[in-house]
């Protein structure tokens, strides 16, 4: 009793840990002002460019540089955090600019472990005619095999040991229950080495991803403590923590009570899960709150079923070594028992994933020509495989039970042939989580949204808004005007867009399009300046001076997504 006592407060000293941190990892750095400001116009050139961020920025992650219209750098590299203002991120320019378009790129890492980026226009002097701003180019990140490998064993680790501990618990008839119960020790064990091990590289990952360092670099603790002061690094903490009190758990689960023993694991690796989904896509969402909650449940639904089913192979394979009919009998049992199970977590996963598909993928664009959203659709691909073979499953345990024929029939055929089919039906469980481990490691389909076109009536007329490539730096933005019959509008007086970020205070900028053809106005420019969510508000003036407002909310992409 003392034992369990003790591994309660352990578990209940890292639920509180585990809790704090989620207090401190829903929030995004964002920019509060700069020099020069956004848009701004300067005499003559500045000497630096400053940016303050509402949080604590860490140096060694994040970037400002400086390019001219042309693209070139202009700054002199020394980017770096003001040491008496943490909040403060600055770069040294050139001497001597000439007069002319410049754009500040900044990339910094939030305190929840999660990339923002955005840019700044401003402008020197008299531009020359003709010149534009430079695009920003940021590189996306691609996940190469050792992160694919990781984050795949952290699934099957994690999503395996709570499936396997529901079936083996809960699932199994009382009979079969008791016969296996402590024979399940090396799969347990193995499962929670895998576990381990993705824990341990996690943070060396994180640090290869998020500095750039080759592999022998991130290994250095000098740069893993780098990342240790950063939400990740202390959700980290408390996953090694679990990982830790889980180990304790299972090797003193014989001298627990079997119920406690369970109920304590399962929590432990809850736990685990919360905090992989802290520092996942749903984390950096508009709606972190429920959408790490749902993440979770999708999560450990998908645990229920794959890892239950690893444990029904195991369980199955068990019986068959025997040649009686009763041992036939209790595979059926066995299946019947886990069909309801694996339905309820099916639609778990169905539910959970549709909220999660549509906060990350804005458009169907995004669906069909982002590697996130071709991914999604192979996983759906491999999520529909695995349920034909789970109504096979269900439909051979549910006749072996029904009265008649079809039961004499089913009864009568082996049970031997169901090894082959559950454990096809676990590696494509298998193959969703490979699937799952790139999806989580490649930028959402946010990233990369597609053109705008959006249509809208204002008064008799139909107004069509286009933003190509709508993403943070220079768009073509496009306003056409019809009236009912088709027909070119030419007699307004001012088309006008003024657009806001809806994800940061960022002030509002005003474009007046002018007109290029009958009843087309367009305008070229660096307004859109940060990936996100952004309000634009077109306005028209008619030649009777009516005003006529519509507002549309697009969602800008990301350069080099």
């Amino acid at each position: 009793m003392r034992t369990g006592a003790r591994i309660g407060r352990m578990a209940v000293a890292a639920t509180v840990i585990l809790w704090l941190s989620t207090v401190i990892a829903w929030a995004h750095a964002y920019v509060v002002k700069s020099s020069p400001a956004p848009g701004q116009v300067l005499r003559s050139a500045p000497s630096e460019v400053q940016v303050w961020f509402d949080e604590p920025i860490a140096s060694p992650l994040d970037t400002l540089t400086v390019a001219g219209s042309s693209g070139q750098r202009v700054d002199q590299g020394n980017a770096h955090v003001d040491p008496a203002d943490p909040r403060l991120l600055e770069v040294s320019l050139r001497p001597n600019l000439p007069d002319g378009l410049y754009t500040a790129t900044w990339h910094v890492i939030s305190a929840d472990g999660h990339p923002v980026s955005g840019v700044i226009p401003f402008q020197v002097g008299q531009a020359p005619a003709g010149m534009v701003h430079a695009n920003p180019v940021l590189q996306s990140y691609v996940p190469g095999p050792v992160a694919i490998l990781q984050r795949t064993a952290l699934y099957v680790g994690t999503l395996g040991l709570f499936g396997y501990l529901v079936l083996t618990a809960w699932v199994l008839p009382a009979p079969v229950r008791e016969q296996w119960h402590g024979r399940e020790g090396r799969v347990i064990w193995l499962l929670w080495a895998l576990l381990l091990v993705a824990v341990l590289t996690s943070l060396p990952l994180q640090v290869h991803v998020d500095l750039g360092v080759p592999w022998t670099a991130a290994l250095n603790p000098a740069q893993m403590r780098v990342l240790l002061g950063t939400t990740f690094g202390v959700l980290w903490f408390v996953q090694l923590l679990l990982t830790a009190v889980l180990a304790n758990v299972f090797g003193w689960r014989r001298m627990l009570p079997k119920t406690t023993a369970h109920v304590l694991a399962l929590l432990l690796i809850a736990g685990v899960v919360v905090t992989k989904a802290l520092t996942a896509h749903a984390a950096a969402t508009d709606v972190p709150v429920l959408a790490v909650t749902l993440d979770v449940l999708h999560m450990l639904a998908a645990g229920t079923w794959v890892g239950g089913l690893l444990a029904l192979v195991h369980v199955v394979w068990r019986l068959l070594r025997g040649a009686d009919d009763e041992a036939g009998n209790q595979v059926w049992e066995v299946l019947r028992r886990f069909t309801p199970v694996g339905l309820a977590a099916v639609g778990v996963i169905g539910v959970t994933g549709v909220f999660a598909a549509l906060l990350q993928i804005p458009t169907v664009y995004a669906l069909t020509h982002t590697t996130y959203g071709r991914t999604l659709l192979v996983k759906l691909a491999l999520f529909a495989v695995m349920l034909g073979f789970a109504l096979y499953h269900a439909l051979r345990a549910q006749l072996a039970a029904a009265p008649g024929q079809a039961a004499e029939l089913e009864q009568g055929r082996s049970p031997r042939g169901i090894r082959g089919t559950l454990v096809a039906e676990w590696l494509v469980g298998i193959a969703v989580f490979i699937v799952t481990a790139l999806l989580t490691n490649l930028p959402p389909a946010q990233a990369n949204p597609g053109p705008v076109h959006v249509a809208r009536s204002l008064g008799q007329d139909e107004f069509t808004l286009s933003i190509t490539p709508n993403i943070a730096g220079s768009n073509h933005f496009t306003v056409q005007v019809e009236d009912a019959n088709g027909r070119p509008v030419t007699d307004l007086q001012q088309v006008t867009l003024t657009m806001r970020s809806l994800d940061m205070d960022m002030g509002t900028v005003t474009v007046r399009l002018p007109q290029v053809s009958p009843g087309v106005y367009e305008a070229t420019g660096l307004y859109l300046t940060m990936a996100g969510r952004w309000d634009v508000q077109l306005q028209a003036l008619t030649a009777d001076f009516q005003q006529l407002n519509a507002d549309v909310e697009i969602h800008v992409g990301e350069p080099g997504a």
